[in-house]
């Protein structure tokens, strides 16, 4: 997001509509826009006082009965639906990540990492205004059915939408318009609820997309990879790494490692020579969207390098499908 853009009064412009996609009901949205109020309010649910502000900025906010705490504060989906829960609410995990999402995508919040996966992290809200604002925004443009051409929302409805990863210089200069590689991909992630097929070569254990992968058979969703050179004479052992780090947290849930399937398409000739391998990088989600690109699922592909890909969705992901399930007949099984 440009943190320049700003409207009259001083909001900043919502440049990411996420939420509409999972969530198009503005009054769910309105909700949630309390909700999060609550949180960083210094009113507890159900009383009229409020607590010690200290040397705490405490400001009103349009529409609200009680203060604001200005400052940082984070939370997880439990603590969400406590609050939602007052008003016959709450957030499912897709939700979640979509509400996440926008809030990053847009400035006003950032991703606190636990050692599970996406489902398990905490966002921490860094300016409770601007959130409630960019909320706001939504909100009016959801009731009002306008769509925002730089929104997420647009995106969905078109068959190709190009994805990036930038270094931070040039993001700067690009002043926010782009889609980030790393957040198209860990939110499809989230979102996938039958089958996540990846084509990918090159892991690093260092990257927190690892245990997205890990969390998707735990949450019962196939999960099915092609790599390489894991059953080779002399592995690759970044990813031997991250495979063994993936199967070692599936063992606390029952069934998940049924949900995983790992193939290794690696071939070589007499004079051991490489012939052939997987050099493709894909994610294919369900059968709704595919994306095809050239970053490795390392953190140097997803945080540092240039990059590009594309996010297809209709019918051409079937055509994506089609390709991925002969190859992943045709590649050697991995045993775990």
């Amino acid at each position: 997001m440009n943190r320049q853009a700003r409207l009259l009064d001083g909001s900043p412009i919502c440049s990411d509509f996420s939420i509409v996609d999972v969530i198009p009901d503005p009054k769910r949205i309105e909700s949630i826009r309390l909700a999060l109020a609550l949180l960083g309010s210094t009113t507890p649910i159900g009383t009229q006082s409020t607590t010690n502000t200290g040397n705490v900025d405490i400001r009103y906010f349009d529409g609200l009965p009680f203060p604001i705490r200005c400052r940082t504060y984070a939370f997880k989906q439990d603590h969400l639906n406590k609050v939602l829960a007052a008003f016959d609410e709450q957030i499912t995990s897709r939700e979640f990540n979509a509400l996440a999402t926008t809030l990053c995508n847009n400035g006003v919040a950032i991703e606190k990492t636990t050692s599970r996966g996406y489902a398990d992290y905490r966002i921490e809200v860094t300016d409770p205004l601007s959130a409630l604002r960019i909320l706001d925004q939504i909100i009016i443009a959801t009731y009002s059915q306008v769509s925002n051409s730089t929104g997420s929302s647009n995106k969905e409805n078109s068959s190709v939408e190009i994805v990036s990863t930038l270094p931070k210089e040039v993001i700067a200069s690009k002043q926010g318009k782009f889609s980030p590689i790393r957040i198209s991909i860990r939110k499809q992630l989230a979102n996938a609820s039958e089958i996540v097929r990846i084509a990918n070569p090159y892991f690093d254990t260092t990257d927190h997309v690892i245990d997205d992968l890990a969390a998707i058979p735990r949450r019962g969703v196939q999960l099915r990879l092609i790599t390489r050179e894991a059953e080779a004479d002399e592995p690759n052992q970044s990813t031997l790494d991250a495979l063994e780090k993936i199967i070692s947290q599936l063992s606390d849930s029952k069934g998940a490692s049924e949900n995983l399937s790992i193939r290794d398409f690696y071939e070589t000739n007499r004079w051991n020579r490489q012939t052939g391998a997987t050099h493709a990088k894909a994610i294919v989600i369900d059968d709704t969207v595919a994306y095809l690109g050239s970053a490795n699922l390392t953190r140097l592909s997803l945080s540092g390098n240039f990059e590009l890909g594309v996010l297809l969705r209709g019918e051409v992901v079937q055509e994506v499908i089609d390709i991925f399930d002969a190859m992943f007949d045709y590649a050697t099984p991995i045993r775990f």
